[in-house]
């Protein structure tokens, strides 16, 4: 069989390259002559996750993160943002807060805040989940709260303004978090 995909090369001022290579075979591999001296940002086989397929390349954390924050794609950021998964929250945090402010995927956001969650002792995180939970999306709310809304004392506030939500699941879920941090005021969030 042969079918045609398309092979993205960014570059780091914001330039790009791009081939539609036929593939023609299970496994092929392509060139691409830069047009452009400048640094490879990332690169971007299908970027538009449009063909049935497992690609496997390695990329740099660098080519990850820069992928996550800049792809015009929101399947190519997700990927890189779950491509991050594992690795310390040192190494992607800044990318990670970059994405999630340009990021209208649901599913980026909601994977953005189950990783910083795993650092409660983080201010600069404490301070992006203070904001994630004003987000205008229940959802991301939600994650806020089931991923970070039990570790920390200073979030009592953020979860008090909760109780007010558009979602039921959410108002249940900063009353039950509440209540196990000050078991004795329950009557105080519930009157």
């Amino acid at each position: 069989f042969t079918m045609p995909v398309e092979i993205e090369v960014h570059y780091q001022d914001g330039t790009r390259d791009s081939i539609t290579g036929w593939m023609k075979g299970d496994v092929d591999t392509f060139f691409i002559k830069s047009q452009n001296p400048m640094d490879i940002s990332f690169v971007l086989v299908d970027g538009r996750n449009q063909i049935l397929k497992r690609v496997q390349f390695d990329r740099s954390m660098t080519s990850l993160k820069n992928q996550a924050i800049s792809s015009p794609y929101f399947i190519s950021r997700f990927e890189a943002i779950y491509a991050m998964r594992d690795s310390s929250i040192e190494s992607k945090k800044d990318a990670l807060l970059k994405a999630f402010d340009r990021e209208e995927f649901l599913y980026s956001k909601l994977n953005i805040i189950n990783q910083l969650a795993k650092d409660s002792t983080d201010p600069e995180i404490e301070k992006f989940m203070l904001k994630a939970i004003k987000d205008k999306h229940h959802q991301v709310r939600r994650e806020v709260l089931q991923n970070y809304g039990v570790k920390r004392a200073s979030f009592k506030s953020s979860l008090i303004e909760v109780l007010k939500d558009t979602s039921y699941f959410n108002i249940k879920t900063a009353l039950e978090i509440l209540c196990k941090t000050d078991s004795n005021s329950f009557k105080t969030y519930t009157d």
